[in-house]
């Protein structure tokens, strides 16, 4: 694999998190999606990591999300906010 620059990586990593919203939640549909993503949407190791947390740890990143909204819920913020937010809160 080509070496990625971070922010094409991370581009790529939230494509694929905006991607995953519309599927249901199982394993199966999240490795069926990076199968179908993986060639045209590459990732180093690096964000492959921070996706695999994230999935891991959903929950917990849309808790400290939440948290710190004033005024608005998690299911209130537009689906690309949302992957953004979900995205920078793993790499923290």
């Amino acid at each position: 694999m080509e070496k990625l620059s971070r922010r094409v990586a991370r581009e790529n990593t939230f494509i694929r998190m905006f991607s995953a919203m519309f599927l249901k939640e199982s394993e199966e549909n999240h490795n069926q999606l990076d199968a179908a993503l993986e060639e045209e949407y590459p990732l180093d190791d690096y964000m492959q990591t921070i996706l695999q947390l994230y999935f891991q740890h959903k929950n917990e990143v849309d808790i400290r999300i939440e948290s710190r909204l004033k005024g608005w819920t998690v299911t209130r913020l537009s689906k690309v906010n949302l992957s953004i937010l979900r995205l920078a809160t793993t790499e923290l």
